[in-house]
Formats: structure tokens, C-alpha cells, sequence
């Protein structure tokens, strides 16, 4: 039973992230890459929390972090519901934006945060080996 829902929702997420990589918004199709690129330690993607995702959505989970993906070039409202446990991230793992359009003033607003910035999928896995 156990390995019956683990297929599931592995194929539940290959179907996701399919359908994010096929989408029309930039933000959905970065996603997707993120969670193909880690998919050897894919924990979820595109998780709603709470009642119809009405607390937020944890676009990508390792076994090690949690990646919140952006295409834009500000913000870190939902970087601070992720660091703060329980709904979010009740494991209270690293948090990890992943934000290639980033600029240097919302990086540090962001690593001041508490959270980690990465630009590449290359410094994601490398960030992922450390932790």
C-alpha cells in the first residue's frame, strides 16, 4: 500500500511538472525545470497548504530544502511564510530562492531573510550537495 501511494504521487508529479513545462506562464515553466533538475530528490512540487492553497503553494521540496521559484526581479513576501513554520514548512527546512532575474539590493533583502539565492540550476545543485 505504502509503495502503491509513493508511485502515485510520483507520477502525480512527473504529470505536474509536465504540465508546468508546457505552460504559458514563465513562472510555471521555470518551475518545471527546477523540479526536472532535482528530481532525483523531488519531495513535491506545486504543494497547495492549507484549504484550496489558501495559506500558499511550495513550489518546489527536496529532502534538504525548500525552492521557491520567480522569474521576477523583487519581492520576498511568500520567501518569509516559507521560513517561518509550521504551515509552510513545518520541518523548518532551508529555504532556497531560486531567481535568476534577481538583482544585488533584492538578494541581500532576501539572504537577510534568512533564505539562500541561487540563480542557475548549477548553484542550486551545488547549494543542495551542501546542506
Amino acid at each position: 500500500m505504502v509503495e502503491e501511494d509513493a508511485a502515485a504521487n510520483r507520477a502525480r508529479r512527473t504529470t505536474s511538472i509536465a504540465q508546468a513545462l508546457q505552460s504559458s506562464d514563465p513562472d510555471r515553466v521555470l518551475e518545471g525545470e527546477v523540479a526536472r533538475a532535482v528530481a532525483g530528490d523531488l519531495v513535491d512540487f506545486n504543494r497547495k497548504v492549507g484549504p484550496n492553497g489558501a495559506t500558499g503553494e511550495v513550489d518546489v521540496e527536496t529532502s534538504r530544502a525548500i525552492i521557491e521559484v520567480t522569474t521576477r526581479r523583487t519581492g520576498k513576501l511568500k520567501v518569509q511564510k516559507l521560513l517561518s513554520p509550521p504551515d509552510m514548512n513545518p520541518s523548518g527546512k532551508p529555504v532556497i530562492l531560486f531567481a535568476p532575474n534577481y538583482g544585488r539590493s533584492a538578494t541581500e533583502d532576501i539572504i537577510n531573510a534568512g533564505a539562500i539565492v541561487v540563480r542557475t540550476q548549477e548553484e542550486l545543485l551545488s547549494v543542495l550537495a551542501t546542506l
